[in-house]
């Protein structure tokens, strides 16, 4: 896998990972995903869009904010939610 696919996965398993959260009654958008991870919200839009890589630390702490498992974020598990 290269950087490129690496960042879009990435990506679409944070946009998973906040429609988890709206289905489960606990609306989170970008905005609140960042101010819950203290990024700024355009950071996060990258890492949501597939532009940036996201470091290991922000990587966890997006986990964390989603409640899904880091390996499943990273594209190396197959169970989303902790």
């Amino acid at each position: 896998m290269d950087d490129l696919e690496f960042m879009q996965g990435f990506g679409n398993r944070v946009r998973k990972g906040l429609r988890y959260k709206q289905q489960n009654h606990h609306p989170m958008t970008q905005h609140t995903l960042a101010e819950k991870t203290g990024m700024h919200y355009t950071l996060v839009s990258k890492y949501i869009r597939g532009k940036r890589m996201p470091s290991a630390a922000h990587a966890v702490q997006i986990a964390e904010a989603l409640g899904v498992d880091i390996g499943w974020l990273l594209g190396c598990g197959s169970h989303a939610h902790e």
